[in-house]
This record gives C-alpha cells, sequence and structure tokens, in this order.
C-alpha cells in the first residue's frame, strides 16, 4: 500500500478538499478518507475537513462508522456554536439524512417503505432550515421509493424550480433530469442528463446519479435506461497473457494489473501513455521486485518501475518478504488485482471489464507455501476473570467457538487456541468471512451473560489471507501454518475493536473476487498494526442489510 497524496502542510484546508476530492473523483473513496485523516491531523477541528472524512465513510458503505463521526461533529457544533458558511452548513446538515437514506436502499420490503419515509421527511427537514435543490430532489425520490407519490411530485416540482434557477452545472442538470423522471417526463429527463454527461468532469459524479437513478427508475417501474444517459467509465482488469483492449477506443479509463515481470512493466507503461488510470499490485515489495528485473538484463527497469509506481494511482504488494518470480506470489498478484478492479467498479456504481480472469492459484509452490485464509481472535477483558470463570469459559466460549467450526467441517484446515487465543486456517474466502461472522454472533453480549460470564467479555477478530507455509511442528506433533503472513494476521487482531472483524484489503480483493453475496467489506481506514508491524488499509467486515 502506498502513502495517501502527498500534500504540502502547510497549505490551506481548502487545497486539502481539493485534493481529497480527487480522490474521491477517480471513485478511492478509501484514499479519499485516509487523505481527509491526513488533513484532520494538521487542522484539528476543522468542520469542513470533518464533512470530507464522513462523506468518505458513507461513500465507501461504511455507514456505522460514518454515523458515530457525525455524532460527534454535531456534538462539537453544538458546543462551539460556530459560524458555518451556507453551503457547508446545508451539507452537513444532509449526512444524517443520507445514512437514513444508505440504510432504507439497504433495508428488507417490510421495513424499506417506513424507513424510505423517514429519511424523506428528514430531507425535507434540511431544505426547510436550508434551501437548496439537493435536499429536495432526495425528499422527492425517497418518496418515490416509500410509494408516496403525491409528496413525491410535490417535491420535484419544488426541485425542478430550484435547480432551473440555479447556475447551469452538472449537479443541477442531474437533478433537473431525475425531477423530471419523478413528474413522468422521460423525453426530458434524457435531454436533461444528457446534457450533465456532458458537463460531467468526475467520475463519482456521475457514479453518484447512476446509483440513485437505478433505484428510482425501478421505483417507478419505467423503462428508462440510465446508462444510456449516463455512462460510465470503463474499469478494467488487465492481463497481457492475451492481449490488451485497454487503451485501444473510447474515453482511457481506469486499469488494475500486476506487474511480476519486464512484459507487464512494459505493458503498464503503454497504458499510461494512452493516458489511463492505473492500479498496480506487486508481488513483492519494490525495490525486491526492480533487483530482480535488473538481474535478468534489462539495466533500466529499477528507473522505470519507480516511475510508473510514482504515476499509478494506487499501489500494494501481496506479501513483505515474497521474491520476485514466485508461482505462487505471482498469481496472488494478479487476483489481488482483479479483486481490486471489481471493488473499484463497484465504487464507480459499474462493472469491471475482465477479458481474461486471473488464473488460479495454485495449491502449492515449490517451497511448500500455499494460499490460505487465516483468523486470530481473542476474548478482551479474557484476563480479570475468576478462576470460576475461566473453567466456564473453557466449557462454554471454546465449546461456543467448536460448534461454529464444525459447521464449517472440511474447510477448517487448522485450529489451534492459547488461553483466549483462536487461531484458525481456512481453504475459502468466503467461508472464512462467515465463518468469522458466525463466531462474532455466538459471542454477542447476551450470550456471554447466560453462560454466567461479564457482559465486558468481547471477542475481536483479525482476518487475512495470503501465502504461508505448512510445517512439522515437533513439540505438538502437528502439521501447522506459519510465516510472515501469520505474524501479520496475529498483529490485526490487537487493534480491531471488540465486537468487530477487521480484514485486510488482500481478504477484501479476494472476498471481492469470489462475490459472495450477503457479505460487505466497509472501510476503515490505515490503521497501525500491533507491536510496531507497520500499517495497513483495515475494512470491517460484516454481512449486508
Amino acid at each position: 500500500m502506498r502513502a495517501p497524496d502527498a500534500v504540502d502542510p502547510l497549505r490551506n484546508e481548502a487545497d486539502w478538499r481539493h485534493a481529497i476530492r480527487g480522490r474521491h473523483a477517480l471513485g478511492d473513496h478509501l484514499g479519499a478518507f485516509d487523505l481527509a485523516t491526513s488533513a484532520l491531523a494538521l487542522h484539528p477541528g476543522s468542520p469542513a475537513l470533518e464533512y470530507e472524512a464522513i462523506l468518505a465513510l458513507a461513500r465507501a458503505g461504511a455507514r456505522a462508522q460514518a454515523a458515530a463521526r457525525l455524532a460527534q461533529l454535531e456534538a462539537d457544533l453544538r458546543r462551539g456554536a460556530a459560524d458555518l458558511p451556507d453551503d457547508l452548513a446545508r451539507d452537513i446538515a444532509s449526512l444524517g439524512p443520507r445514512l437514513l437514506k444508505d440504510a432504507a436502499l439497504e433495508a428488507p420490503p417490510d421495513t424499506r417503505r417506513g424507513q424510505a419515509t423517514e429519511a424523506a421527511f428528514a430531507y425535507g427537514r434540511v431544505w426547510q432550515a436550508r434551501g437548496g435543490y439537493y435536499p429536495a430532489i432526495n425528499a422527492a425520490s425517497l418518496f418515490v421509493l416509500a410509494e408516496r407519490r403525491r409528496l413525491a411530485r410535490h417535491w420535484a416540482g419544488i426541485a425542478r424550480d430550484l435547480a432551473a434557477a440555479a447556475p447551469e452545472d452538472y449537479w443541477s442538470l442531474a437533478t433537473l433530469g431525475e425531477a423530471a423522471l419523478i413528474l413522468g417526463e422521460t423525453a426530458a429527463a434524457g435531454r436533461a442528463l444528457a446534457a450533465a454527461a456532458a458537463r460531467a468532469g468526475r467520475w463519482d459524479e456521475t457514479a453518484a446519479t447512476r446509483r440513485q437513478l437505478r433505484w428510482l427508475v425501478a421505483a417507478l417501474g419505467t423503462d428508462f435506461h440510465v446508462e444510456t444517459a449516463l455512462p460510465a467509465p470503463e474499469v478494467r482488469f488487465e492481463t497481457v497473457a492475451r492481449g490488451s483492449a485497454a487503451g485501444a477506443a473510447g474515453e482511457p479509463g481506469l486499469a488494475f494489473m500486476g506487474i511480476t515481470d519486464a512484459v507487464d512493466l512494459a505493458h503498464a507503461e503503454r497504458l499510461l501513455a494512452r493516458r489511463w488510470r492505473l492500479g498496480v499490485v506487486l508481488p513483492c515489495p519494490e525495490a525486491v521486485l526492480a533487483r530482480t528485473l535488473g538481474a535478468r538484463g534489462d539495466a533500466g527497469a529499477a528507473a522505470r518501475l519507480a516511475e510508473v509506481i510514482a504515476r499509478a494511482e494506487t499501489v500494494a504488494h501481496v506479501a513483505a518478504e515474497a521474491a520476485a518470480g514466485e508461482a505462487l506470489a505471482n498469481a496472488l498478484c494478479r487476483r489481488e488485482a482483479e479483486g481490486l478492479a471489481r471493488l473499484r467498479a463497484e465504487a464507480l456504481a459499474t462493472v469491471a471489464r475482465v477479458a481474461v480472469p486471473a488464473a488460479m492459484v495454485p495449491r502449492e509452490d515449490g517451497a511448500g507455501r500455499m494460499a490460505r485464509a487465516m483468523l486470530f481472535g481473542d476474548m478482551h477483558g479474557f484476563s480479570a476473570l475468576s478462576e470460576p470463570e475461566h473453567l466456564i469459559f473453557i466449557e462454554r466460549v471454546l465449546g461456543a467457538f467448536a460448534a461454529v467450526l464444525e459447521e464449517f467441517g472440511a474447510r477448517v484446515t487448522y485450529t489451534e487456541t492459547a488461553g483466549d487465543g483462536l487461531y484458525v486456517v481456512m481453504d475459502e474466502v468466503a467461508a472464512t468471512a462467515r465463518c468469522a461472522l458466525a463466531l462474532q454472533a455466538a459471542t454477542r453480549p447476551e450470550r456471554i451473560v447466560a453462560m454466567g460470564l461479564p457482559a465486558t467479555l468481547g471477542l475481536r477478530l483479525g482476518v487475512h489471507y495470503g501465502p504461508v507455509f505448512r510445517r512439522f511442528d515437533r513439540v505438538i506433533a502437528r502439521w501447522r501454518f506459519c510465516g510472515q503472513e501469520v505474524v501479520r494476521t496475529a498483529r490485526i487482531e490487537p487493534v480491531t475493536p471488540v465486537g468487530a472483524i477487521y480484514v485486510t484489503e488482500q481478504f477484501a480483493a479476494a472476498l471481492a473476487l469470489e462475490g459472495a453475496e450477503g457479505l460487505h467489506c466497509d472501510y476503515a481506514g490505515v490503521r497501525p498494526m500491533a507491536k510496531g508491524y507497520g500499517e495497513s488499509r483495515m475494512y470491517a467486515l460484516r454481512a449486508a442489510g
């Protein structure tokens, strides 16, 4: 993972916000959040920068984390009685309704109408207090979702009049198109949205509108084709094994690829020359790959690789101690790039183009290393238990762990406990995610209390996916998994909040690649790992909905 975009710390908040919005423009809401937290470290207490951090979390799907930060911001503003500019005050006031809208869209059908109604009235209150077409059009669309068409048309009319009187830009034109759809004027909607598309300068603008129009069109029951009105940028997973069409035609988009050798490096340079944005995954640290490429006869490879990495939008590597040329690391590199392409495409409300899927990961390489999902957990508060409670813990809590693991059968390839610690290795990424959720469910506070243990006892889990070794441990007379990636997983769990499941970006990308239903990874930011093990992009795993 590369550090967020460098911004001169002496610059003002406006420059930071410009840089943050530059990350949003590419659909990189994770990078936007990282920049916002960096900016807040230099400008603590800034309502504008805190707004950017909350917005980035909301766009990344981290609704609970966004709601917690918003509550703190609102409390700070009440205490400080800050005199905010009108636009910023409206934006901050709209964050709460936005989170309610997101919850309504994810709600099951039996509660969706009520939640949509609540969100619509919340936007209406923002409009009454602050004005503007943004809260009005959101109220209109949510009333459609709530099946209250009269109110929807009322608010659509207000939004249309306000947008028509506003300076003509992307958002005012998109609002005119959305209002026209609600009012049944599909031809006018098409014209307004075509004009908006011609004005769009950022991918996140069209993504937000596309996402909203999709559910609006479904709720209205019309056959309006959203993608024709607002085409999405192309997001691709690139491989040179069978040639590439990226950059051959159309507007440059965003490509993700693994760089494992000189052929990949040359292809990455061609993409950049064609003005494509680039996300790069390396099988090993940059210095290791550069040395290997140089040893193979390319004296300028190190400088060329450094230039590609400097120009890439994002850079990640599979393992900290992998060597260049390893079949397993190379396969993981390409699969992670494909998973990241799918994650970014989702953020841009489109679907990644994958002409040739990444090859499957080999079961084992020549050194006995294999790709596995790893889970470490411990029970916070264990050290405070009394001796009788220790005995209950062994019987009831570890018994609950055992019951969950038994449900996953042969997919669990290794288990180990030590005191309150739990270490699990599994073959499948999606199964590991579901196992982690089941372990958390089995140790919810009410279940812990029912076992006769204090409610302060809570499980925290860290999960990772990467290359590991399988070796025989003569002390315990068992085969076990070991290596730096096992250590990395162990360093995640201590920094995970109680009751949460933190997973690495490698795991999140692998989960996206599997397309597992009902699972979601919310971005949690760049977090320091325990015992000075460096930093890592973390996601909070949850069951969707």
